[in-house]
């Protein structure tokens, strides 16, 4: 008789346990959803986060690309430019030739006037 009234508190403790255990299970369960969920909205972050660089190095690509084509044709003027001043001094050798041969074609041209004049005399 005496362990009849403790037997109904050790059930009663023992269904406390009980449900302090589920309770605690359903929490652990629930902490471990929201983490994932939470992870999942970080990876999700992060992909944004890959594909905003994904448009950015395709940007600078394209950037890039219109720097070369833009270097291209600034090296083909720089060609341009080079092949005018070669021009130019190859021109400027002629012409200060040309002016060298002066003096002695002036001699030539008062000599055979000058010998014209005496063959008419």
């Amino acid at each position: 008789m005496e362990d009849a009234p403790k037997r109904p508190d050790k059930l009663t403790r023992d269904e406390a346990r009980t449900a302090v255990a589920q309770n605690s299970n359903a929490a652990h369960i629930v902490y471990e959803r929201a983490r994932v969920t939470d992870v999942d909205d970080r990876v999700g972050k992060v992909d944004d986060r890959v594909a905003g660089i994904h448009a950015l190095h395709f940007i600078v690509d394209t950037g890039h690309s219109v720097f070369d084509a833009r270097m291209a044709s600034v090296d083909d003027r720089v060609k341009l430019v080079d092949d005018t001043v070669a021009d130019v001094i190859h021109d400027g050798k002629a012409a200060r030739q040309v002016m060298k041969q002066i003096p002695n074609d002036v001699d030539q041209i008062v000599r055979s006037v000058v010998y014209s004049n005496s063959e008419l005399q």
